[in-house]
């Protein structure tokens, strides 16, 4: 309202006349001059009716006319040229000229905003949805059921959205890998630092992400194990105690990825169900919060056996130690026997730095230093010694069998098999 800013002085008739600077004043504002109070539009002064005059009840003409007669013969005002600068009739008409210039300025983009919103409340009445045609108990029962249905098709992957599916699935991806990541991580060494990990009997894996809790672990360690768990066992039999000690060592690192990867699914369930209940009740603001609830409510239920029920498997896992798949365990058991007898005959392979001059010593060692060793010394002495470049067919039959896990009694039949052949 800047553009149409003026001023207006009043009762000028209350100067008196000797109030010379006042009446001074008051002039130079009326006329612009003044540096002290200066207005786009000026200043406008007019005389209302005292009260006397106002309890005569004097109409508005009359009160005008007195006003403009005082103007013209009273001095200083009379001395001012602009004359439009006095009186009620003066100002009215300058302010009316102002304000509708300002409203001609302002109609075309007026009509432009209320073009901008009526457009918009179109598109807001073709938004809605049409008017229900069924009872309301009938048109809620088949939101529900439409509602269960989609969430179906969503746990199964047959709707077109995928993310449900798609998300867990990444989940169980991460749980398997820091499952794995709790592995042992055994090298049969006394100082299991100086090799690489065995993370896989065929040598075609290296686990990238261990977990934290998951120590290297040698010979010595497993050797200390045993001997803390030795109670009144007969000689050369490992107690029970210490190989539940060491399973315990990793299945209780399972807890904290188990409750991760529920904590996820369940993230991405809420997402999915808080969609769905938006889409199929977000017409109705109160249904939509009271379905919403109810929905949740019993979420929150699923959600809490889903935990026991992680919690249950979680404790199958602990005492006592058994399985069902003892063809498996066996065939596993024998896998990395012969595995650690091939990494402990061939220690050079598996040294986290290379070493040369254990390969020049292989190289130089003598054939004749294996005569005499069978399967089972072969294993024991594997570690301090290493295999000459030609071996006799001999020594490579007593290697190839400690590869394959046989013991000294195995190789006792070498001896018959050599004279039987010649």
């Amino acid at each position: 309202m800047t553009q149409i800013c003026s001023g207006v002085l009043t009762k000028p008739d209350t100067l008196g006349a000797g109030a010379i600077n006042q009446r001074r004043k008051w002039v130079e504002i009326i006329e612009g001059r003044s540096e002290d109070h200066t207005l786009r539009h000026g200043f406008y002064c007019v005389r209302l009716p005292d009260d006397a005059e106002r309890a005569q009840h004097l109409s508005r003409a009359e009160s005008q006319r007195r006003a403009a007669e005082y103007f013209d013969t009273t001095s200083p005002w009379n001395d001012v040229t602009d004359r439009r600068r006095f009186g009620i009739p003066g100002f009215v008409s300058d302010v009316s000229r102002l304000l509708i210039q300002l409203i001609e300025e302002a109609l075309p983009r007026l009509r432009e905003d209320i073009d901008k919103l009526l457009a918009k409340c179109i598109k807001e009445f073709d938004a809605l949805p049409p008017p229900l045609a069924d009872d309301p108990q009938i048109e809620v029962l088949g939101r529900v059921n439409a509602f269960c249905d989609v969430f179906k098709s969503f746990v199964n992957g047959s709707h077109e959205d995928k993310r449900l599916a798609q998300r867990n699935r990444a989940l169980y991806a991460i749980f398997k890998r820091d499952i794995r990541g709790t592995a042992p991580d055994f090298r049969p060494f006394d100082t299991p630092e100086d090799y690489v990990p065995l993370d896989d009997t065929e040598e075609r894996m290296t686990l990238t992400e261990r977990d934290p809790g998951v120590k290297v672990m040698g010979i010595y360690d497993i050797r200390r194990v045993i001997h803390e768990a030795i109670g009144w066992e007969l000689p050369n039999n490992v107690p029970y105690q210490a190989k539940a000690n060491l399973i315990a060592q990793f299945t209780k690192l399972w807890v904290a990825p188990s409750e991760r990867c529920l904590a996820g699914i369940n993230d991405v369930l809420g997402e999915v169900i808080d969609a769905l209940i938006s889409i199929h009740f977000g017409r109705f603001k109160v249904l939509e919060d009271y379905v919403g609830n109810l929905i949740r409510n019993q979420v929150d239920i699923c959600k809490a056996r889903a935990q026991e029920a992680v919690k249950t498997a979680l404790d199958l896992e602990t005492t006592p130690y058994y399985t069902q798949n003892t063809h498996y365990l066996q065939t596993l058991r024998e896998k990395w026997l012969a595995h650690y007898k091939t990494v402990r005959i061939r220690y050079y392979h598996y040294r986290a730095r290379p070493q040369p001059a254990i390969a020049e010593c292989y190289e130089s060692e003598a054939e004749g230093s294996y005569e005499g060793l069978t399967a089972g010394n072969y294993e024991r002495e594997a570690p301090s010694r290493v295999h000459p470049r030609s071996e006799t067919p001999e020594s490579k039959a007593l290697r190839a069998l400690a590869e394959a896990g046989c013991d000294g009694g195995c190789s006792s039949l070498l001896p018959r098999c050599l004279q039987a052949r010649h």
